[in-house]
């Protein structure tokens, strides 16, 4: 089920206020579960939480927090792949952007690397 955020990034998205309803959750014991369900079918203080396709995760940084992020893959000569993520933010106090190097095996890791800079910036932000 590689289409969905990991338990430890979905249980943060939930702190951080992600309100969508979703395919599937997780239970108390971090197993995906595929099942339509909405955020108020849990207690802000479970340890249950939804479970965002990381499409959807995208979706509500860029909609919530003017937050784009996206993966670009270089191809090595010598070496192997490498992902980079660049992220953009449209705020209030004018624009930023950041490029990032993590280097990265398949787009999936660099997804997910994304999904947890994107969850840093706003952390930071909301400090």
């Amino acid at each position: 089920m590689k289409d969905f955020t990991l338990y430890p990034e979905a249980l943060e998205l939930k702190q951080l206020g992600f309100d969508e309803p979703c395919l599937g959750f997780y239970e108390r014991n971090q197993e995906l579960i595929i099942q339509e369900c909405l955020i108020t079918d849990f207690h802000s203080d479970s340890l249950q939480c939804v479970a965002p396709t990381y499409s959807q995760a995208f979706r509500w940084f860029r909609e919530k927090y003017n937050l784009y992020c996206f993966t670009l893959r270089q191809v090595g000569i010598n070496t192997s792949d490498i992902f980079f993520i660049s992220s953009y933010y449209k705020g209030k106090k004018g624009n930023s952007s950041m490029n990032t190097c993590i280097p990265s095996k398949t787009y999936e890791e660099a997804e997910l690397a994304c999904l947890k800079k994107l969850i840093e910036i706003v952390k930071e932000n909301q400090k």
